[in-house]
């Protein structure tokens, strides 16, 4: 369990977690997910750890997985990079870690990256997975991480990632 105090440019924010679950996130006004996601966008700052978080943070937060919510935080940074790369200038310039806008372009999960199954999740979903997806689910079901999930299934990497995209939306796949 801890606290992350980050600091950038005078801006002071805070997020909480305990026991693999976020408990919450400040930023000035904004708190929760909004405040997550500024603090991710800054890719820098001042950082300071404290090994303790607020009981009462843990008393009243739902449990929200810390790996779906990071994962969730930059899914929405991805989404505003691509919404900002798209004014229709025909700006193809490159972002950091994303390439060019005309580029697909992995989520930062790692290839290293295995998933737990939320199997009730998993059986809620299974009449609408498509045949990738299906597969997908059972590599990651045998352990397999992301790098070999790619390798074995013989459809294109774009397509493998959107499957993999849709199943952690989904909540069926949780990294891990």
């Amino acid at each position: 369990q801890g606290t992350l105090v980050v600091e950038n440019e005078g801006e002071q924010g805070w997020v909480a977690f305990a026991d693999g679950n976020l408990l919450g996130a400040e930023l000035g006004i904004l708190s929760g997910m909004d405040a997550l996601v500024s603090m991710l966008s800054w890719g820098g700052g001042h950082f300071q750890f404290e090994a303790s978080a607020d009981p009462k943070l843990a008393e009243s937060a739902p449990p929200w997985p810390l790996a779906g919510a990071m994962l969730e935080a930059v899914c929405k940074l991805d989404e505003a990079g691509r919404e900002s790369l798209g004014d229709g200038s025909g700006n193809s310039e490159s972002v950091p870690g994303r390439g060019t806008a005309d580029e697909s372009y992995w989520l930062p999960i790692e290839s290293s990256t295995t998933f737990e199954v939320d199997f009730e999740q998993e059986e809620i979903s299974r009449d609408a997975l498509d045949k990738i997806e299906e597969a997908v689910l059972d590599l990651a079901k045998a352990g397999m991480n992301v790098a070999r999930v790619v390798s074995v299934v013989p459809e294109s990497e774009a397509e493998v990632q959107a499957a993999l995209e849709g199943l952690v939306e989904l909540g069926v796949l949780v990294p891990r």
